[in-house]
């Protein structure tokens, strides 16, 4: 596994009996994975710089953009487990419903990508299967190109 060279903190917050309402904070390298290195393949077909992976666009929020081309002010968002599949957590191994499809996540989601917006980001958001499809390449491609018209 290749690893990027920034670094993520995940706050885990587990509901497990067991477990009581301990709070795991996780620091870990963010990884170049296998989608990562297929979409950053698809960019260079297109011409397009890699992204700065897990952009921290504002100071005073944790936001992180998936992908950001900081110059362009372009952002992309990949918007993983909306079927309801949540992730399993590190304490107990349950799945928890969280992220994009809990009404505070989809909200959460609305709030992040309006300031982004206010902030003057171009900001696109895309499924995982989406964003490896010829019409998300087109669009970040015509979303970057148009800083240059």
């Amino acid at each position: 596994m290749i690893l990027f060279p920034s670094v993520a903190d995940q706050r885990v917050l587990c509901r497990a009996p067991n477990a009581g309402r301990r709070l795991f904070i996780m620091t870990r390298p963010v990884p170049i994975s296998a989608q990562d290195q297929i979409f950053y393949a698809l960019l260079r077909e297109q011409g397009i710089d890699e992204p700065v992976k897990e952009f921290k666009f504002l100071e005073n929020r944790r936001w992180r953009f998936d992908y950001a081309w900081i110059a362009e002010k372009v952002a992309v968002e990949v918007d993983g487990g909306i079927y309801g599949i949540g992730k399993r957590c590190p304490a107990c191994g349950r799945r928890r419903v969280l992220g994009h499809t809990s009404v505070k996540g989809i909200l959460r989601d609305m709030e992040k990508g309006n300031m982004a917006q206010a902030h003057g980001w171009c900001f696109l958001r895309f499924t995982p299967d989406q964003l490896m499809r010829p019409p998300a390449l087109a669009l970040i491609t015509k979303s970057m190109k148009e800083d240059d018209d």
